[in-house]
């Protein structure tokens, strides 16, 4: 009885051991992703300085069924059709897979930056329309 009770314990323990393997060998499968990520998004947003170039071209660093591909793509479908066509849920499909504080960051900092970048544009005049400043 003794010894069951003795192998019974062993058993429990060589499996809380192995789940606990295969918990940090996913934990750290998921780092290593959310860690390419940033950095192809950092460095093609800094080259591109437009988010939706930079989705597609983050598209082509994935494999074509990857589950990065395929958010990737469902955002850009979103800018495509959209009626809103907003680059915050368009990023959003790809934030959501990979659920990290960091990725949220920079998304929010690339958003901020094109913004930023798209107040100081001025809308030119239809053709046919006088300046209003200049006036007649």
């Amino acid at each position: 009885m003794q010894n069951l009770i003795i192998c019974f314990g062993l058993g429990i323990m060589v499996a809380a051991i192995i789940v606990g393997i295969i918990v940090f060998m996913i934990c750290r499968k998921k780092e290593k992703r959310v860690q390419y990520y940033i950095h192809s998004f950092k460095d093609c947003f800094r080259e591109k300085q437009d988010i939706r170039l930079t989705m597609l071209t983050l598209l082509e660093k994935y494999k074509k069924n990857s589950k990065e591909a395929e958010a990737l793509k469902a955002g850009l479908y979103y800018l495509d059709k959209s009626i809103l066509q907003d680059y915050d849920s368009a990023l959003e499909y790809i934030a959501r897979l990979f659920d990290d504080d960091r990725v949220d960051k920079i998304h929010s900092q690339s958003i901020h930056f094109v913004w930023k970048n798209r107040q100081g544009i001025i809308a030119l005049p239809k053709k046919g329309e006088s300046d209003m400043r200049g006036g007649e």
